[in-house]
């Protein structure tokens, strides 16, 4: 039997990869499985660090979607739309911009998607900009990152990663071993 790993920091992080490794590999029904057994409980129970991309609740939700349960799935996603929206959300400043832009991407909101990613740009929320496309093992999120504007934000998001770069290194004081 799996453990519950409710609250036990970076737990939900590999779980979450470990899901996504077996979502490449054609195995959804077993990441499912998994997922369930190690976050049993509703919701408000999924104790995380950080509100990352990839958290188990939206893996589960685009796994339910992909094995045959796209209501159950629809349901959680909202859910966990409504709790980033509300008062009780403690990452409001960190992540929320970035994670709303990815429930929306799963629940086949293009236009508001990438209205909240453009906002999270504007707002300099840039936070592991590298991981946007990771969602792509679902279909309505795939075709999110297949919109040319979604292409649009992600070069400006790696114009100012760039340019953050440039800057960084021209900073004469730097010790060398901090230097690439």
């Amino acid at each position: 039997e799996w453990p519950v790993l409710q609250g036990n920091g970076w737990v939900d992080l590999i779980m979450t990869s470990w899901s996504l490794a077996d979502i490449q590999a054609g195995r959804e029904a077993e990441a499912l499985e998994r997922l369930q057994l190690a976050f049993p409980g509703p919701l408000e129970a999924i104790d995380s660090q950080f509100y990352e991309l990839l958290q188990p609740v939206v893996v589960l939700g685009a796994l339910y979607k992909q094995t045959g349960d796209p209501e159950r799935g629809e349901a959680l996603l909202r859910d966990y739309l409504d709790y980033l929206r509300s008062e009780d959300n403690p990452w409001t400043l960190i992540t929320t911009h970035r994670t709303e832009f990815t429930v929306l991407a799963m629940l086949g909101e293009t236009d508001a998607a990438l209205d909240k990613l453009a906002a999270a740009v504007e707002a300099g929320h840039i936070y592991q900009w590298w991981a946007l496309r990771d969602g792509a093992f679902d279909p309505d999120y795939a075709a999110v990152v297949a919109d040319p504007r979604f292409e649009a934000l992600y070069r400006r998001i790696e114009a100012r990663i760039g340019e953050q770069r440039e800057a960084f290194l021209a900073q004469p004081e730097l010790p060398e071993e901090y230097l690439p």
